[in-house]
């Protein structure tokens, strides 16, 4: 099959979950709905602690947007695919399971964002007035992109290894549950990590103070607190291409993982 093949096959995938998706309209404006009341709760908290700044705002609301636009949300899929003995299904060509999965998320992700931007209108209206992008240059938006782009990769082969665990559990609940709340809190998704850096700060001995380092420095963190950063220029350029090549390195440390994954899984005969 030549390359142009390849690509036809991808993106036929990718307008078939597109607009399949449509089929779930209602469950997904329920999902957007809950989720901008998670927000605005934030922000009434931050409200009362007298931190509600424009930045903050500006966090919180577009942060909460890429979370959405790069969360392919394909965990709980594979997982039930895994569950009922249908994974052999999705490893015959002419399309690979990988390509296969990155088409629905890409579909995925787009559908929910597009629900996000309805749900997350009236707070946006709100404060309207108090978002802003003051700090923003052509650089910074630019590697906001692709830190983004790389961070949607990283978060397939991270959802992939969550529906792997499938094959050692039989139920991709508990592991889509312990995911979503660790991406809640370790991605700076709620609020910006410094908020919680600086209560580790509080509560940590001295001795173990060097976990509020390493809090930055793990994988999550480059999905939306890093670059949310960059995007309100509160990044130089140095910072921001060390960013960069953060999410680069867990990027593809995560696929290979994950490939090494099916193929143990393939050995032992687990996808059949």
């Amino acid at each position: 099959m030549t390359i142009k093949n390849h690509f036809l096959n991808f993106f036929i995938i990718v307008r078939f979950y597109y607009k399949s998706g449509n089929q779930h309209f209602l469950d997904e404006a329920l999902q957007a709905s809950s989720n901008a009341f998670m927000l605005l709760a934030a922000m009434v908290i931050f409200q009362f602690s007298g931190t509600l700044t424009n930045q903050i705002i500006t966090y919180i609301l577009l942060g909460n947007l890429l979370y959405t636009l790069t969360n392919p949300r394909i965990d709980w899929l594979l997982g039930n695919i895994i569950k009922d003995k249908k994974l052999l299904n999705y490893l015959l060509p002419p399309t690979s399971i990988f390509t296969h999965f990155i088409a629905f998320g890409m579909a995925n992700s787009w559908f929910g964002f597009l629900i996000s931007c309805i749900s997350i209108i009236p707070i946006s209206l709100f404060f309207a007035g108090n978002i802003t992008l003051s700090g923003t240059s052509l650089i910074n938006l630019i590697l906001f992109i692709l830190i983004a782009i790389f961070g949607f990769l990283f978060r397939m082969a991270w959802q992939l290894l969550i529906a792997f665990s499938t094959f050692l559990t039989k139920d991709v609940g508990g592991s889509v549950a312990v995911s979503i709340n660790l991406e809640l809190f370790l991605a700076g998704t709620l609020f910006p990590l410094s908020v919680l850096s600086t209560v580790l700060n509080n509560l940590l001995p001295n001795n173990f103070t060097f976990l509020v380092d390493l809090l930055y420095l793990q994988p999550l963190a480059f999905v939306v607190y890093h670059p949310m950063q960059i995007i309100l220029g509160n990044y130089n350029l140095e910072l921001s291409l060390l960013i960069l090549l953060g999410i680069l390195f867990w990027t593809v440390f995560f696929w290979l993982i994950t490939i090494l994954t099916l193929k143990i899984a393939k050995l032992k005969d687990f996808v059949i």
